[in-house]
């Protein structure tokens, strides 16, 4: 299964920089995939950048951090919320819309404690079909070993 994210934007964002501005991106992460955002400007920045994640288990849960790129320190955690792919997966629509979220704290001092609001979209596509000619034209035109033979499809798909 392929799972869609759209980050679209964020309000009300904290500031980490003295100068009460932030160089704003998204992280996000399922498993051992990872993508980011462009870099914004703004406590209310706007991304809207869809990422593209393969999907190995529903127990997983895809973790959105929005970040502060710093020059000295590399980054800082702004707030962050975690989706569990069952939730998605569960809905009729394989989707849970184009919703606000609450972003929380990382720190665990903070653990309750609102970070801004962050504005996106998730979509589970559970269909094949679009890979079927993929397969075809790998099992016709190859001679793959099993494991390089199933990422190599996965990543196709």
């Amino acid at each position: 299964m392929k799972l869609v994210v759209r980050v679209i934007e964020a309000k009300n964002l904290a500031t980490t920089d003295s100068n009460g501005l932030s160089d704003l991106y998204v992280r996000v992460q399922l498993g051992k995939q990872k993508f980011k955002t462009k870099v914004v400007k703004s406590l209310n920045p706007t991304w809207d950048e869809k990422f593209a994640f393969w999907v190995d288990d529903l127990k997983d849960s895809l973790v959105i951090s929005v970040m502060d790129e710093d020059k000295f320190f590399n980054y800082e955690y702004v707030g962050r919320l975690k989706v569990p792919i069952s939730l998605v997966f569960e809905e009729e629509i394989k989707s849970l819309g184009t919703a606000w979220y609450f972003l929380k704290s990382k720190n665990k001092k903070c653990k309750n404690k609102q970070c801004g609001i962050l504005y996106f979209s998730t979509e589970l596509s559970t269909k094949l079909s679009n890979c079927f000619g993929h397969f075809f034209y790998l099992f016709i035109f190859t001679s793959p070993s099993s494991s390089q033979f199933a990422r190599l499809f996965i990543l196709l798909c």
